[in-house]
C-alpha cells in the first residue's frame, strides 16, 4: 500500500526557510526617545533636583530615583552619600545630629540643544544661600534620564 503525502510549496524541505538575521542592539541597548513623546522636562527637572537633594541630605535612598539616573551619576550620589556616612561617624556620640535643610527650588532655566536632550538648571534657595543645579536629560527608553547632575 502506497501513500501519497501532498505538501505546500512552504513546507517544502528541499527550500530551506531563510533566516534573517538582526541587530541585537536593536533591541537591547538604550533607545533614543524625541523630546515630543516625553513629559515636560521643566517639571521632570524641578522633581528630580528635589528628589536628589532630599537623597543627599539622607532623608530618601538613592535607589528611589535610580530609574531617573545613569549609572554614572547613581554611582557618583553613591560616593557622596558614603563620604557622608564616614564623615557623620566621627561626630562625637553626644553631639547635636544635623538637622534637614529646608530648601526651595524657585526657579528652572532649560535649552535644548538638539532633539531629545535638555539641559537645565534649577535654582535652589536656602535659608543660608542659593545654590544651582546643573542637569543635562537625556531621552532614553521613552523616559529622561539625567546623565549629569551637578550642585553648585
Amino acid at each position: 500500500m502506497s501513500h501519497t503525502v501532498l505538501t505546500s510549496p512552504a513546507e517544502d524541505p528541499a527550500e530551506p526557510e531563510k533566516l534573517t538575521s538582526i541587530d541585537a542592539r536593536e533591541h537591547f541597548e538604550r533607545q533614543f526617545t524625541p523630546t515630543s513623546l516625553l513629559p515636560d522636562p521643566a517639571t521632570f527637572a524641578m522633581n528630580l533636583t528635589r528628589r536628589t537633594i532630599e537623597v543627599l541630605q539622607g532623608a530618601r535612598d538613592v535607589t528611589q530615583i535610580a530609574r531617573w539616573v545613569t549609572d554614572d551619576v547613581y554611582f557618583s550620589l553613591l560616593d557622596q552619600i558614603n563620604a557622608r556616612t564616614r564623615k557623620m561617624s566621627l561626630i562625637a556620640p553626644g553631639a547635636k545630629p544635623r538637622t534637614l535643610r529646608n530648601f526651595t527650588l524657585t526657579t528652572v532655566k532649560i535649552s535644548e540643544p538638539r532633539e531629545g536632550i535638555i539641559e537645565a538648571c534649577v535654582m535652589v534657595s536656602g535659608s543660608r544661600r542659593c545654590r544651582a543645579v546643573a542637569l543635562r536629560l537625556e531621552g532614553l527608553d521613552n523616559r529622561w534620564r539625567a546623565s549629569s547632575f551637578a550642585l553648585l
